[in-house]
């Protein structure tokens, strides 16, 4: 499992936003390019209470330059890619979504993205 965060949409409001974050601490975000904007590890632990704990973190820590971003028209995701690994061995795996979750996306206009792998991209 790993989760990533994604900032989309309006160029300049990404590229700002970025910024931002990496100002309060540098290096906090060692964003990758992409052709729609930029895209950062959050982080990779296999424990799915890990993910809510980072997204939740990153988000008290940047709630302002989040939140600025989708008012200037930027897309905030994070996304949680799974892998076939995740799940290997299982009858099912479910990801429940704390109410504490809901609120910090919510209140920066972000969303939650389950992406899942049906093969192991790593071993490509």
């Amino acid at each position: 499992m790993y989760t990533v965060l994604r900032i989309t949409g309006d160029a300049s409001a990404a590229q700002t936003t970025v910024e931002a974050i990496n100002a309060v601490r540098a290096g906090t975000l060692s964003a990758r390019a992409r052709d729609d904007g930029f895209a950062a590890s959050i982080t990779d632990s296999v424990d799915w209470s890990d993910h809510v704990r980072a997204i939740e973190a990153f988000i008290e820590a940047h709630r302002v330059s989040l939140a600025d971003a989708t008012a200037r028209g930027a897309s905030i995701q994070f996304d949680v890619m799974i892998e076939s690994d995740d799940v290997a061995g299982h009858a099912y795996t479910s990801f429940g979504c704390p109410p504490s979750l809901h609120r910090e996306l919510g209140a920066i206009g972000a969303c939650l993205v389950f992406s899942w792998y049906a093969t192991d991209r790593r071993r490509r």
